[in-house]
């Protein structure tokens, strides 16, 4: 079961975790303020992309995610950049 967690203060990062991979996404506000009107595209919206490609190779998912936010919006008012990266084999402990 995997579950995502989110940094609001400076850094906007969702990660994800299971017993042997940890994937992580950074992102700049430009995809969760990416506007359609007065609705923005949101972390909810960024998660449920996300969620549906974190099987898919971190170049594969940090494309979707910004092809997300830019589908959503149309025209872009900001920059908007994600980085996506996963580990593998889990962290030891020791």
């Amino acid at each position: 079961m995997s579950r995502w967690a989110h940094s609001t203060r400076t850094t906007w990062a969702l990660s994800c975790s299971s017993p042997l991979t940890m994937l992580f996404v950074l992102y700049t506000d430009g995809v969760t303020e990416a506007r359609r009107g007065r609705e923005l595209f949101g972390y909810e919206r960024l998660v449920e992309a996300v969620s549906a490609l974190r099987d898919s190779s971190v170049q594969e998912l940090a494309v979707g995610a910004r092809d997300a936010a830019v589908g959503f919006a149309g025209r872009l008012r900001d920059d908007l950049h994600v980085v996506a990266f996963r580990l593998v084999g889990g962290l030891q402990r020791e």
